[in-house]
């Protein structure tokens, strides 16, 4: 993973409540606020794959490509999400891939 340190989010003073409220939670001293945002972004990323399946905006070969860039602990839950809803999922995609 490539850090570019000079792109920046603005976020406003709720925005900024919100992700102390979750801090404070979460009630852990460690989390920082790059971590919340970076999970977030990826459960929103993990959603979007989901949906775009669904709605047959995804090739297989795209659906590995966009799955790969997912956090590993996320993966099975897509995987599981689209399965659900599509069983035809297994003759497409093995569940064992893609691997990081």
């Amino acid at each position: 993973m490539s850090i570019i340190d000079d792109h920046y989010l603005v976020l406003t003073d709720e925005d900024l409540f919100k992700i102390n409220f979750i801090r404070c939670t979460l009630n852990q001293e460690d989390i920082t606020k790059h971590f919340l945002v970076s999970h977030g972004l990826n459960q929103l990323y993990a959603q979007a794959i989901v949906d775009e399946y669904k709605d047959g905006h995804l090739t297989p070969d795209g659906y590995l490509y966009v799955l790969d860039m997912l956090d590993q602990s996320l993966r099975g839950v897509v995987m599981d999400k689209i399965s659900s809803t599509s069983p035809s999922i297994d003759k497409k995609v093995s569940r064992t891939s893609p691997s990081k």
